[in-house]
């Protein structure tokens, strides 16, 4: 299989270039990349006329949800009109796509959610996040929804949920996190797993992807603290009322892991730190 990973530097991106040993895409300087602007159609089906590919994953995306709802042009343009030029050349080229997209396409009313569930996003970065899975055909290609993920961090960029807490408590800063915003946080090398058995195996479809585990933001600090020796008593407990976010955010985006589980053994949110503790 001869992979490409689009938006290379970023997180999840980083992480699975290496893990694939794929080709990278960035839109501006980074490593080894190509630096293409698939925002841009004339550039995207450019790029994919003078290269060939089996799988491409698109983990690009404009992810600063208070700033999506700020610009929701950009957000438009990063997070859907891309999807759809790489959907497009994905035609021409033949190559299978799988699009990297969101808990944040539903509104977070009840959680335990299927992929068969209606999406309803209550803010800019969901609601562009949706159109870009609109541009994906379902009958060839996968759109993989993830949650507050977490793992290795090889990208030079922003700082993942774990990192901020890791960092602040290694430094005895407390911190005051959510107790009312619940999600199954997605370990990146169970992505990297999907890729290589749906490369294989040739899934097509939606799937959701986390750790068995439904938490709270507060109580995934608490297991990171317990996993790496961390101060818990310095993490205290907020409501989503008492941030002052722009955008608003849905309350428990869940999932339901019935069907990844098919193909996945899914771990636990305490076994999953434990692995990548040991990694």
């Amino acid at each position: 299989m001869k992979y490409l990973v689009v938006g290379a530097s970023g997180f999840l991106g980083s992480f699975l270039k290496r893990g694939l040993g794929a080709d990278g895409v960035s839109s501006h300087a980074y490593e080894n990349d190509y630096i293409v602007d698939m925002r841009k159609t004339d550039s995207t089906l450019s790029f994919f006329s003078k290269q060939r590919y089996d799988v491409v994953i698109n983990c690009a995306g404009f992810t600063n949800v208070d700033n999506c709802e700020k610009e929701p042009e950009s957000a438009f343009l990063s997070n859907a009109k891309l999807v759809e030029n790489i959907a497009q050349a994905g035609k021409t080229s033949g190559f299978k796509l799988i699009h990297i997209s969101t808990d944040y396409v539903f509104d977070g009313e009840h959680g335990n959610y299927r992929e068969v569930d209606f999406p309803n996003p209550i803010n800019e970065y969901g609601k562009s996040k949706l159109i870009g899975e609109k541009a994906v055909d379902l009958n060839r290609d996968v759109i993989l929804r993830i949650s507050t993920p977490f793992g290795k961090n090889w990208s030079r960029r922003k700082k993942t949920f774990m990192e901020y807490v890791m960092e602040n408590l290694s430094h005895g800063k407390k911190i005051s996190v959510v107790t009312d915003q619940f999600t199954n946080p997605t370990y990146i090398a169970d992505v990297l797993r999907f890729i290589k058995a749906g490369s294989k195996k040739g899934f097509a479809g939606i799937f959701h992807l986390g750790v068995k585990d439904r938490v709270s933001r507060y109580e995934f600090a608490l297991a990171v603290a317990e996993r790496f020796s961390l101060n818990a008593e310095l993490i205290g407990k907020a409501k989503l009322s008492d941030l002052k976010f722009t955008a608003k955010r849905p309350r428990d985006t869940s999932f339901n892991l019935y069907k990844v589980g098919n193909i996945l053994k899914i771990q636990d949110l305490g076994s999953s730190l434990e692995t990548m503790l040991g990694d």
